[in-house]
């Protein structure tokens, strides 16, 4: 501990992580975060919280919540967590969130059984754009969308 009553752990940490990743990288994922930082504000100034009045203090704290307080870059928000954290969100009823679990569940089949979002390789898939509507009229896959397979 220094005279403040502060320890070194931050500077111990920051030495070690450039040990191990080099300092090229703690650069850009200091660099990527602050970027992060930014697009965020932008979105949620203009979109989440335009109308509300305090609509920087809000944003601010919604950033610092997922920039420094997320447990990992890939985890699962739910409506609590948001509410917690500054999100304006609404709770989904059980009926609909069952349904979308439904819906969800079966596209994963069909991707797992390579109907729809042809594989990259082992880790990817293409993104599936196969049906949708356009213009009130049902569309459907191309040959080229397909790889050749079309129903």
């Amino acid at each position: 501990m220094d005279s403040k009553g502060q320890t070194s752990v931050e500077a111990d940490l920051l030495v070690a992580m450039v040990k191990e990743i080099g300092a090229m990288q703690v650069g850009k994922y200091y660099r990527e975060r602050n970027l992060t930082g930014q697009y965020a504000e932008m979105l949620l100034e203009s979109y989440m919280f335009a109308d509300d009045s305090d609509k920087l203090q809000r944003r601010q704290d919604v950033i610092q919540n997922f920039l420094f307080r997320a447990p990992a870059h890939d985890f699962h928000l739910d409506y609590h967590l948001c509410a917690e954290w500054g999100v304006k969100a609404v709770e989904m009823p059980t009926a609909e969130s069952d349904l979308a679990k439904k819906v969800l569940k079966e596209l994963n089949n069909l991707a797992d059984n390579d109907v729809i979002c042809r594989r990259v390789n082992n880790n990817k898939r293409f993104p599936y754009f196969g049906w949708y509507v356009v213009a009130g009229q049902a569309a459907t896959p191309t040959a080229q969308q397909t790889g050749g397979n079309v129903p």
